[in-house]
């Protein structure tokens, strides 16, 4: 090998990364190897220049099969389905013998994504070496025709320097990508939801769903009642110690990252658009109560799956196949416990996605789509609110239930009262006719009561804790012979209630004596 074949060689790479945007993924020790993949994501070409003679045909075969096995490892580095390995040997004299048929193509069945092709570039026949080339790249090189003797070591060495800074401008010009923020919003959001969980247990504890309400859980009832609040305030709030402790890691590990990409502005608006979004989605399709950052953190992964959209090769040469499989693998788990609340999830990642095409990336915006985002985003979620608060989320009557129960628990009687009055001429809503009654008897209407509790019975014959308050009244009324006949009937559909049981041996004891 002469000074020709190396002064080509690092002259086809600095055209390849400078002109064409390709980058070094792999070096052999001494330099003679060099792999280069396009920023293309659209480019599945994979270049290969390899400095030397190569003797025999048989020599070129096995390169091909090792070039065949580091494809494969090149492959899944770069997330592609499918690439071809395009070797150049550079070398002075073609193989000895006949190699015409393995350079046409080679491949493995083992490795069905990986094709390799190959092309002899010889010094000695230099012209027609670069006609050849010029159809085998998918760009055009130029080339030299500059003898031996004619070239020094110093403009190697020169032409080598060129390409190794342009590859490592293109790789500092990557790692400034991750380097628009510091992670200072993330540590503040882990330390506010770690205070707020001590705070919920000395307040009545985080399980408690009184104490969640009161701090600001999603609550149905109340948000239909204009606690609009309650889209955000969940996001901090989380239910027992498991609950606070796989979000609070979770942020870490995901909010360091995206707030680092997308700055400290932008991760508040994803953040919180996107747990408002899972709150919402939450709010339409589930009535329970809930709470905790998790729709949020979904968030983050759709605003990292989109900074995949825009670097897609980044994406997959960094964080790429371990974002997907983190968040199938929530996915799978969002989908499988019946506990968790897979809307806000669904919500929150759809949500952080949007937000983020709407924030866009720092020094990649693109106005006209940020503006498409923003208009199509607003509309969906004025769409969704409408429906919610309109056609009543996971139905009026539910929520009216419910939020007539927390005012019976807060001891307001006369909004709980206005909540279920609306629905006493109706032919179906026992409940609403059981919690009138209550509401009688608390405030000592006994007959108004007894009325209620009845028309419950006759619209829900399974209603034990009807029985049980009409057997109160006639117990208060001194009826101890009906008193103990509708505690008997509550006894027979939850045999194991102990207040049922309590009473009806006190109306016994009174009874016998």
């Amino acid at each position: 090998m002469s000074l020709k074949e190396e002064y080509l060689y690092w002259f086809f790479i600095n055209q390849l990364i400078k002109q064409y945007g390709y980058r070094f993924v792999s070096a052999s020790d001494d330099q003679t190897e060099i792999w280069l993949a396009s920023d293309s994501n659209t480019d599945s070409d994979i270049i290969r220049l390899k400095l030397g003679d190569l003797g025999w045909a048989n020599n070129l075969k096995k390169d091909q099969h090792m070039a065949i096995h580091n494809g494969e490892k090149v492959r899944r580095f770069l997330g592609k389905k499918a690439v071809t390995v395009k070797t150049v040997y550079i070398s002075t004299y073609a193989p000895v013998d006949d190699y015409s048929e393995i350079v046409k193509g080679y491949e493995e069945p083992e490795f069905r994504r990986v094709h390799a092709e190959s092309l002899v570039f010889q010094t000695s026949a230099i012209e027609e070496s670069l006609e050849e080339l010029r159809h085998f790249l998918p760009y055009p090189l130029e080339g030299v025709n500059r003898q031996s003797e004619e070239i020094e070591e110093s403009e190697i060495e020169e032409l080598k320097q060129s390409a190794l800074t342009a590859s490592y401008q293109k790789v500092k010009k990557d790692e400034a990508v991750f380097q628009k923020g510091k992670p200072i919003l993330t540590y503040l959001l882990m330390a506010i939801q770690v205070i707020v969980f001590f705070i919920l247990e000395m307040k009545g504890g985080s399980t408690n769903t009184q104490t969640l309400i009161e701090f600001g859980a999603k609550y149905n009832p109340l948000i239909m009642t204009g606690e609009w609040w309650r889209f955000f305030t969940p996001i901090f709030l989380h239910i027992g110690f498991t609950h606070l402790a796989l979000n609070t890691l979770s942020l870490y590990f995901v909010g360091i990252i995206v707030e680092r990409i997308y700055g400290s502005a932008r991760f508040f608006m994803i953040y919180f658009f996107a747990g408002f979004a899972g709150t919402l989605l939450s709010f339409l399709l589930v009535p329970n109560i809930s709470a905790g950052a998790s729709g949020a953190i979904f968030g983050l992964l759709g605003a990292l799956l989109f900074f995949g959209i825009v670097y897609p090769n980044l994406f997959f040469r960094t964080m790429g196949w371990n974002v997907i499989i983190i968040l199938l693998i929530n996915l799978v788990i969002t989908f499988s416990a019946s506990a968790i609340d897979s809307a806000g999830h669904i919500g929150g990642l759809v949500g952080g996605f949007l937000a983020a095409a709407i924030v866009g990336l720092p020094n990649k915006g693109k106005p006209v789509w940020q503006i498409v985002s923003f208009l199509g985003t607003a509309l969906l979620t004025a769409g969704l609110l409408f429906y919610g608060f309109t056609a009543g989320a996971n139905g009026t009557y539910e929520m009216d239930m419910g939020l007539a129960q927390e005012y019976i628990s807060q001891e307001d009687d006369e909004k709980a009262y206005e909540t279920v009055q609306k629905y006493l001429d109706g032919d179906n809503y026992p409940e609403a006719y059981f919690f009138a009654g209550y509401l009688e008897f608390r405030n000592g209407d006994l007959d108004k009561a007894e009325e209620h509790f009845l028309t419950a019975i006759e619209q829900r014959p399974d209603f034990p804790e009807a029985y049980y308050d009409l057997g109160l009244i006639y117990w208060q009324r001194q009826d101890l012979d009906l008193a103990r006949e509708y505690i008997e009937k509550a006894l027979e559909q939850d045999p194991d209630n102990k207040d049922f049981q309590e009473v009806l041996e006190r109306i016994k004891q009174s009874q016998s004596s």
